[in-house]
């Protein structure tokens, strides 16, 4: 098995985020987590800051966004491992959100520090 972190430099990466709370507590508090998500329609989604052009996007709910370049070289090693789904970029383009849905639980509980946010994702401190 092998795993992946994905890191970004905060200097050279566009932020993105949802203005519509409502979309947040419909698409994104209830998924992302580790399930096939069904009833995904793309949803729009605007930047936060400067403009710049990037193939990987810093998402303000923790999602990982990537353009459709990003899509097609990181296809195969994704396979069907990550759901890839649809977001609307500011009526402009389609940057795609990634779900992923092979999640391994292979944390060691009693050597770890964790945190807890009120909503049930698990964060490691």
């Amino acid at each position: 098995m092998k795993i992946w972190r994905v890191e970004s430099d905060d200097r050279n990466i566009e932020a993105l985020y949802i203005d519509d709370f409502e979309i947040i507590e419909k698409y994104i508090s209830p998924n992302f987590r580790g399930g096939r998500i069904d009833n995904w329609e793309p949803i729009k989604v605007e930047r936060a800051g400067r403009k710049r052009k990037c193939d990987v996007y810093k998402f303000a709910l923790g999602q990982l966004v990537v353009s459709e370049k990003a899509v097609q070289v990181l296809q195969s090693l994704m396979s069907d491992k990550v759901q890839i789904l649809p977001i609307d970029y500011e009526g402009i383009k389609t940057l795609y959100v990634l779900n992923v849905i092979n999640m391994v639980d292979c944390l060691d509980y009693d050597k770890s520090v964790l945190r807890r946010w009120e909503d049930p994702h698990l964060r490691i401190g």
